[in-house]
């Protein structure tokens, strides 16, 4: 699904997205785009099954503001396998963004988190994911005082880990 414009008050909900199985072709980069030129504002992407994707299950190519993903699974995701990845990634600003209940399978770069914010997160709630990666839930360039994300090692509203490195 490729939003090239608009992308205000969508929902997404109830879909199996992805390509073939192991040996299979057809992988697309991405099972949710939204374009540049496209506004991502008052989306929910919620109860989807993301399987087979060479990239970002859900990719935003500039910022993105009230986001809801819920309750959707993540398996065999960054089939790339480059850390820039997550199977949320939002090339810029995010704010208002809610991630809550999602399963997200191992990444194949441990060390890359699910959810990737190339910018600056702000009034966003990250909580009650599952995921196997050493790096925790959240990469963000940086990150305001109005953010709620659940972290194993420092409990609930810790401070959140912030990487300097570029993407």
């Amino acid at each position: 699904i490729r939003v090239t414009t608009g992308g205000t008050n969508l929902t997404f909900t109830g879909n199996v997205l992805g390509g073939a199985e192991p040996d299979g072709g057809n992988r697309p980069p991405h099972a949710i785009e939204f374009r540049p030129e496209a506004q991502a504002r008052n989306v929910t992407i919620t109860a989807n099954s993301f399987n087979w994707i060479t990239r970002s299950p859900v990719y935003f190519a500039s910022a993105a503001e009230q986001i809801t993903v819920s309750a959707n699974s993540f398996v065999h995701w960054n089939l790339d396998a480059e850390e820039r990845w997550g199977a949320i990634r939002v090339n810029g600003d995010a704010a208002g963004v809610s991630i809550v209940g999602n399963v997200f399978g191992s990444n194949t770069v441990p060390e890359a988190p699910p959810v990737r914010v190339v910018g600056a997160l702000s009034g966003s709630t990250i909580i009650g994911n599952t995921f196997d990666n050493t790096a925790g839930v959240l990469y963000a360039e940086s990150l305001g005082d109005e953010n709620y994300v659940e972290r194993r090692s420092a409990g609930a509203n810790g401070p959140s880990r912030r990487r300097t490195r570029s993407p």
